[in-house]
């Protein structure tokens, strides 16, 4: 449980000073990595596309279609040659505030086709879909059932417009919900695609840490435990408790997307710096690189309570997962051992879920979400995108896994979900995933 030890005597992360040596190196650092607007930017869509926005309303419960609604948003793209019964690459929202942005970012991940048409659809609870309840602090309508209910609906009403054959497509845990999708509503797609799929949700994860170590070496990783060892909280939530989800955040950010691998050297710099004036620097670097999203996944976890003000701001979809957490899946990382990363312990997990949410998490945690048992059940074929270097690696399909019908694509040099991060792999991807539709639909492109 949680008990006395050190805590950060620092200022709010923003009001922190950094030593003038220090912050040159920085500045430096944020001209020199930060990257430039890419040609879609947050402003329209690419040229040769145009993107469209609009939302569908759902039921809250489609138990009883009659009763409460939310709108859901949905966002489609479009290419100038693509027509009505092109196919569709249809994105199952996942923990996340969707955008034009969002799409178009996928759209050119996956080189840009002049022939497909691009759709994604948010997952209930997150970004602007959410319910007209004032008070979001217990998202108790944010369920898997529910939410895959949500995309069947939208596919029945989006597939009046576009007729072509459609793609279920799932990133992490979107993978895992559209195998699940796929299973529950097979008429909907001909195809999916599941990158990084997680398949296996235990109650406690002690794999994770294992490939962190190993991408990061031993010599960082030390330093890193190190440094999460000087910062046990006093109490659930406080500061200390805040400071170190956000070094962990940091951790899992750079251990497992490739994107931000650039960063690596100047993190191994930066760790050999004392705790407090090491965080100092991290949210420099998350404040002035990745728009404090660290930050925000440790803050938004540890507020108590959520008006629906504050929630349609989008910067608190990680409470919402924490709550999916709680109630849901329990994937909830431990160290194998004593001085490992992840130092809470399964009563720690219980203390945070009951004081957030008044859940008894070793209750809720008798129903586990089985997904890899639904997979050889799956009467469509998939396609399976993972990484060698991986952390939820162990927690997803094995490369060797044998699907019955579909590819296995399995980059040993990547990290999570690889097809989404480089255009090079999304456009291979995307040729298996339309050879795949070929075969099936017997059409030809």
């Amino acid at each position: 449980m949680y008990t006395y030890s050190m805590r950060l005597r620092g200022r709010h992360p923003g009001e922190r000073i950094l030593p003038c040596a220090v912050c040159a190196l920085l500045i430096l650092t944020c001209v020199l990595l930060t990257p430039h607007p890419t040609r879609a930017g947050e402003t329209g869509p690419p040229l040769g596309a145009t993107v469209e926005s609009f939302t569908i309303t759902q039921p809250v419960n489609h138990a009883d279609p009659s009763g409460p609604t939310f709108d859901e948003e949905v966002y489609v793209l479009i290419p100038d040659g693509a027509d009505i019964s092109s196919p569709v690459f249809f994105i199952l929202g996942y923990e996340d505030d969707l955008d034009q942005a969002y799409l178009i970012r996928h759209y050119e991940k996956y080189g840009s086709p002049d022939d497909v048409i691009f759709i994604t659809a948010e997952h209930r609870g997150y970004g602007q879909s959410l319910t007209d309840d004032p008070n979001q602090s217990i998202p108790a309508y944010v369920s898997i059932p529910q939410a895959l209910a949500d995309y069947h609906r939208a596919v029945e009403i989006l597939k009046e417009t576009y007729t072509g054959p459609w793609m279920g497509v799932g990133y992490s845990y979107g993978g895992a919900l559209v195998i699940n999708f796929a299973l529950l509503y097979p008429g909907d797609v001909e195809l999916i695609l599941s990158s990084s799929g997680v398949v296996d949700w235990p109650f406690m994860a002690y794999t994770y840490e294992d490939q962190v170590r190993t991408n990061f070496g031993d010599k960082l990783y030390g330093r890193i435990v190190k440094h999460v060892s000087n910062l046990e909280p006093t109490e659930v939530f406080d500061e200390t408790w805040q400071e170190r989800e956000f070094l962990l955040a940091l951790v899992s950010g750079l251990a497992q997307l490739q994107q931000f691998e650039k960063y690596l050297p100047l993190f191994k710099l930066l760790s050999m710096l004392p705790t407090p004036l090491f965080l100092s620097a991290m949210h420099f670097i998350d404040d002035n690189m990745a728009d404090g999203a660290a930050w925000e996944y440790a803050y938004s976890r540890s507020r108590l309570s959520l008006s629906r003000e504050e929630a349609a701001t989008g910067r608190y979809a990680w409470r919402v997962y924490m709550y999916q957490q709680c109630v849901i899946f329990f994937d909830f990382w431990m160290s194998k051992e004593a001085g490992g990363l992840y130092t809470r312990s399964v009563e720690d997990y219980c203390e945070e879920c009951e004081t957030m949410f008044g859940e008894d998490l070793l209750k809720n945690s008798e129903n586990q979400w089985m997904v890899r048992d639904m997979v050889p059940k799956l009467a469509v074929p998939m396609v399976y995108v993972n990484g060698g270097l991986d952390p939820w690696g162990d927690l997803c399909l094995e490369p060797d896994y044998p699907l019955e019908r579909g590819v296995y694509l399995y980059f040993p040099d990547k990290k999570h979900c690889p097809d989404n991060k480089d255009v090079e792999i999304g456009s291979q991807v995307l040729g298996v995933m339309l050879e795949i539709l070929a075969e099936e639909t017997g059409s030809s492109r």
